[in-house]
């Protein structure tokens, strides 16, 4: 079985690096 607490690390993990790209992302374009 898959841990919760390791989905939910991953999650978190997944979104701060999605977010972090997209910023990055946004600030190219005017």
């Amino acid at each position: 079985r898959f841990p919760c607490s390791c989905f939910c690390f991953l999650l978190v993990f997944l979104m701060s690096t999605g977010s972090y790209v997209y910023f990055q992302f946004v600030q190219q374009w005017p």
